[in-house]
């Protein structure tokens, strides 16, 4: 487990940033309730802590990636498409 500079628990060990939405909706279903329906997940994607400024990209460090801002929208599309995601902050 990490904490956020506002407090906020997560957890760590990830081999890619989706796989916290997996978990996050496996844990929703297994407590017996709907993702979407009875729960919904909002982010804050906090997005300038890891944009390359020179670059114009998004490092994704975890997974070793960078991306366009074409490409990061449409990571964030697909998430929101396949996960309960109701609401994104920063972005």
């Amino acid at each position: 487990m990490s904490i956020a500079n506002e407090g906020g628990l997560w957890p760590t060990g990830f081999a890619a940033n989706e796989e916290g939405l997996e978990l996050l909706t496996q844990g929703i279903e297994e407590a017996g309730y709907v993702p979407g329906k009875d729960i919904g997940i909002a982010l804050d994607i906090a997005a300038s802590e890891f944009y390359h400024q020179e670059k114009g990209v998004y490092r994704l460090s975890l997974e070793k990636k960078e991306l366009t801002t074409p490409e990061f929208v449409d990571l964030l599309c697909r998430w929101v498409d396949q996960y309960a995601i109701i609401s994104m902050e920063d972005c």
